[in-house]
């Protein structure tokens, strides 16, 4: 019976898959170099080269140092190093330590010296690890230190020895019941099947020049790594899609309204693009995480133009910017072309439902047909607005803090569209008065203002009978449904104090790429981790007393669970994300930014 399962082995593991994880920092990699000696067939690639290198520079990084003991100052992680779980893995890493005469960093940092490559290979059902380390005596003394441990700790519990050795050709196997390792020169393997490591081991031996570095897509793919990437994946889209055809992803259908608005373009691309790659790299105060895929956007078909544009160059606007931002998207989506192509897009339902929702639509708007007439005169360009909002002291408080959100359109005749949208608003509101009055519900009052360059249309929610200021209120008093016009733009918003803030802001974001990139930034999201940790502080005792009925958690401990999120969110800035295209590539990125403020002196 073997042990690898033991709490000694699973110590081991943990070390090495931690250190793994936490690699992140530059450094100087070239992608490819390993993949000679996995199968041709292998579907999924990543590689990290010269890890040695961003262990010793996150070693003397006094920003990294200054980070890890900020995450350990968070709560659910004091409490887990405090705990009896954390101290008997200490316990275990000092004494793997003092068996390799050296510190588990120092150790991690000679064994993956020259790389560390990970392949799945879905013809022998393999999952391969390939580690290249400093030099073969360095790979032994590793190797044979750890195995002797786990023997020598099956051996004191009476179980059978975990590892079965043999000789494959010029390397050292180890095999287990669900795994194997094996090591040839300063190469360690780890597989979890035998065919897949008799390959990659024969490929070694004989310094195979072929292999999945000799695949079309691969040496494609290949082309494009950049050189300051600190990982760099690979995946074989031709063979995922020619394994299971009928995963949606593939099928260049969204059948539905809201999966083409929201994923068309993918769907577009994964129809055709042979291969993805993925890369992690350095950013000022952060990372960022970087997949894409062939696309040839002059060629995207007529049914998809909606999504990108004309010759696929349809550019998202610069976000606006409020007071208390949580997020902001901006996206080309030409909904009256979307609309025009339902019959191509959507399955036999959803056209249904769409031709039912037209003849509604139609008599709201007199008669004029929606896609044709009203929708064709919305921009492409529009964005969604998510913000903090304040509550006066003088009106109910809901016991339930809900960000405002708005839906920011730009108007092509903005005189005559004003006219109907604002008409119809009105309408919507009269008719959610009515419904709300049978069901007991707040009513809401109607108001009308003149702003800068526009007017506004807001609501406020009459409080009820005997309702206090102070006396936290129903969730009803997060709304104050109102529409605004400024100029060309209308904006829909959830609160009035969100629709004045988005029709009076002169402060955009820049979302372009370099001037010479070729780059066109079809959907741009910006979120301020800040204001969302705001919020959750705005919520936390909402939220405590949710966490201890739906996890069964006392007090404490729901108190430890939203102060740890809190205490994680403040140590993170802001995130971005962008769906672009070039001449020959669809990218998806997003970019984390450590907040500036955690600091060696703090």
């Amino acid at each position: 019976m073997t042990n690898c399962h033991s709490p000694l082995f699973k110590t081991v593991i943990a070390v090495v898959l931690t250190a793994v994880v936490g690699l992140q920092v530059q450094t100087e990699v070239r992608a490819g170099d390993a993949a000679r000696f996995f199968p041709a067939t292998t579907i999924v690639y990543a590689e990290v080269n010269q890890p040695a290198g961003l262990i010793d520079k996150a070693q003397q990084n006094p920003q990294i140092s200054h980070l890890a003991e900020e995450l350990k100052s968070i709560p659910a992680a004091r409490k887990a190093i405090e705990g009896k779980d954390f101290q008997k893995f200490q316990f275990a890493l000092k004494v793997v330590e003092a068996k390799l005469g050296q510190k588990w960093p120092e150790a991690l940092s000679s064994l993956t010296h020259h790389g560390i490559s990970f392949g799945i290979d879905p013809v022998s059902d393999g999952v391969a690890i390939l580690m290249q380390a400093k030099d073969a005596e360095s790979l032994d003394k590793i190797t044979s230190s750890l195995v002797e441990m786990v023997e020598q700790d099956a051996k004191s519990k009476g179980n059978d020895p975990p590892f079965e050795r043999l000789d494959y050709r010029e390397a050292k196997v180890f095999k287990a019941d669900k795994f194997g390792f094996a090591t040839w020169k300063n190469w360690l393997l780890i597989a979890n099947k035998s065919d897949v490591g008799r390959t990659i081991l024969d490929a070694l031996i004989d310094d195979s020049q072929k292999g999945l570095a000799s695949a079309e897509n691969f040496q494609n793919a290949n082309k494009s790594h950049m050189d300051n990437a600190i990982a760099w994946v690979y995946v074989d889209i031709d063979a995922a899609r020619a394994a299971k055809p009928e995963e949606k992803i593939y099928s260049n259908r969204a059948d539905d309204p809201g999966g083409e608005f929201l994923l068309g373009g993918l769907y577009s691309a994964f129809h055709e693009t042979p291969y993805l790659t993925g890369e992690l790299l350095p950013i000022d105060s952060g990372l960022k995480l970087k997949f894409s895929v062939p696309f040839d956007r002059s060629s995207i078909s007529e049914e998809r133009v909606h999504f990108f544009g004309p010759e696929g160059k349809g550019t998202a606007s610069a976000p606006i910017r409020v007071p208390g931002n949580l997020l902001t998207v901006s996206f080309y989506r030409d909904l009256s072309q979307m609309y025009q192509r339902a019959g191509d897009l959507f399955d036999e339902k959803a056209n249904d439902d769409l031709a039912k929702a037209d003849v509604g639509l139609s008599t709201l708007f007199s008669g004029r047909n929606f896609a044709d007439e009203v929708l064709s005169g919305i921009s492409p360009q529009m964005q969604f607005v998510i913000a903090r909002q304040t509550f006066d002291d003088e009106k109910p408080i809901p016991s339930i803090k809900l960000p405002g959100f708005a839906l920011v359109a730009e108007l092509k005749d903005p005189k005559t569209a004003k006219k109907e949208f604002r008409r119809n608003f009105i309408n919507a509101i009269g008719f959610f008065n009515i419904v709300g009055a049978m069901n007991g519900q707040p009513q809401l009052e109607i108001d009308f203002e003149s702003i800068e360059g526009g007017e506004l249309v807001t609501t406020n929610m009459v409080p009820e009978v005997d309702q206090k200021p102070d006396t936290e209120a129903r969730i009803n008093y997060n709304f104050s449904p109102s529409i605004a016009f400024s100029d060309n733009l209308m904006i829909i918003s959830t609160t009035s104090e969100l629709a004045e803030a988005v029709a009076t802001s002169k402060e955009r974001l820049s979302i372009e790429p370099a001037e010479d990139s070729g780059d066109v930034q079809n959907t741009a999201m910006l979120l301020s981790v800040k204001e969302l940790v705001r919020l959750v502080v705005d919520n936390r005792e909402h939220l405590i007393s949710q966490n201890m009925l739906k996890e069964g958690h006392t007090q404490e401990e729901a108190e430890t669970e939203i102060d740890s999120l809190v205490k994680f969110g403040r140590l993170l800035k802001n995130s971005r994300a962008a769906l672009s295209t070039s001449e020959t590539s669809l990218d998806f990125t997003l970019e984390v930014e450590i907040n500036p403020g955690i600091s060696p002196r703090e």
